[in-house]
């Protein structure tokens, strides 16, 4: 009987311990100790730019995940460059990671007093939009319930406008 034994190139582990840093940064930032949770992220990011470089999407999501924490720290001068750089490797992908990394970003453009920046971001991509809000309505109803809502919503605005002009 043979047996299989999975060996792990260096650079997997590596990867391996980053991403496990990065979750144990998250575990703190959900706890609220962010400044435990930027050391962790800082040491995932230098693994992750040591093995796969400034570019790759694994390094976007650190970038990603500390400027969030620089974020909460208040440190919005420095979390801008890791927003920046997490949105220009995500970019290309239209997806909810680049919104998400888009919204991060125009969050800290309006605590640095940028508010115009952090609205042509926002406009950027209409179609995949991450909303800063926590009780966004489009994350707990489907578009469908939204624009039945917003039927109904011009309906009565219309029912309103009919009764101010004594109809």
């Amino acid at each position: 009987m043979a047996t299989n034994v999975h060996t792990y190139k260096p650079n997997q582990m590596g990867m391996f311990e980053a991403v496990s840093l990065n979750n144990e940064a998250l575990q703190h930032s959900n706890r609220g100790d962010y400044t435990t949770a930027e050391t962790l992220h800082r040491r995932a990011l230098e693994i992750k730019l040591a093995l796969a470089g400034p570019d790759a999407i694994q390094t976007a999501l650190t970038y990603n995940a500390l400027g969030e924490t620089l974020l909460q720290l208040g440190k919005f001068n420095e979390a801008e460059g890791y927003l920046k750089d997490a949105l220009r490797i995500r970019r290309p992908e239209r997806n909810l990671d680049t919104a998400t990394s888009r919204e991060n970003l125009a969050q800290c453009l309006e605590a640095l007093g940028r508010l115009s920046e952090a609205k042509e971001l926002r406009e950027e991509d209409p179609e995949h939009v991450a909303c800063g809000n926590y009780y966004c309505p489009k994350t707990q109803f489907g578009e469908s319930r939204l624009e039945k809502a917003q039927g109904v919503l011009q309906q009565g605005l219309k029912s309103l406008a009919a009764l101010g002009n004594g109809v």
